[in-house]
């Protein structure tokens, strides 16, 4: 399946090279699978989500939080990155809002 400029025609096809063993002068044949490069590939989470999301997740902490336990979940690296992402920002934004108001509390009552 090779043009006769001996370049492969399918990424996928297997490349065989021949060495010698040094010791008895015996070819030992090796296949090495080449990998296709996706250049074309689409975000699995768009850049316009991503960035609603992390605006969301700072006034409503809640949302980060819900939306990270769900794309957490998926297979996909790059949807579980940003899951984790969003969950740590909405867990980090909840805390900050728990201590302000806590603050804020004890400010007011006089301790």
């Amino acid at each position: 399946m090779s043009t006769p400029d001996n370049k492969p025609e399918n990424k996928n096809e297997d490349r065989v090279e021949n060495i010698s063993d040094n010791s008895t002068d015996q070819p030992i044949e090796t296949t090495e699978k080449t990998e296709p490069v996706a250049t074309d590939k689409k975000p699995s989470v768009p850049l316009w989500a991503n960035i609603m999301i992390y605006i969301s997740t700072i006034v409503f902490p809640l949302i980060g939080i819900a939306m990270g336990f769900t794309y957490f979940r998926k297979a996909d690296p790059e949807m579980r990155r940003a899951g984790r992402n969003w969950l740590i920002l909405g867990v980090v934004v909840l805390l900050i809002n728990i201590a302000l108001v806590s603050t804020m509390k004890k400010a007011e009552s006089g301790f």
